[in-house]
């Protein structure tokens, strides 16, 4: 919500827990004319205006991207984000075309 300009649209998704609560600030919403929404699925249209917004740099992605993994760490990465360590991280391919390690980046 704090990304979200006066007149805009804050898209809420990521498929949260039953029970999950969050807090809004009325306020905001009503001065700033907000509009909250949620989706459940994704296509490729939304897929290519969010990396446009990236790309025009509208937004930037290290605000919502919490940390990076290499290839080589994906499952270490997707471990974390299984036991709530992680929420959003990108995982970039080796530079020299290298395919990683074990598949956990010698992680523990």
């Amino acid at each position: 919500m704090a990304m979200t300009r006066r007149g805009g649209i804050a898209n809420l998704f990521g498929g949260p827990k039953q029970g999950t609560r969050i807090t809004l600030d009325p306020h905001r919403l009503h001065y700033d004319a907000l509009t909250v929404k949620s989706v459940y699925h994704h296509t490729p249209n939304y897929i290519r205006r969010a990396l446009d917004l990236i790309v025009r740099r509208e937004i930037t992605a290290a605000d919502f991207v919490s940390s990076e993994f290499p290839l080589g760490e994906l499952v270490y990465a997707l471990t974390l984000h299984r036991d709530g360590q992680l929420v959003k991280a990108g995982i970039l391919p080796a530079k020299d075309g290298a395919h990683g390690t074990d598949g956990n980046g010698g992680r523990p």
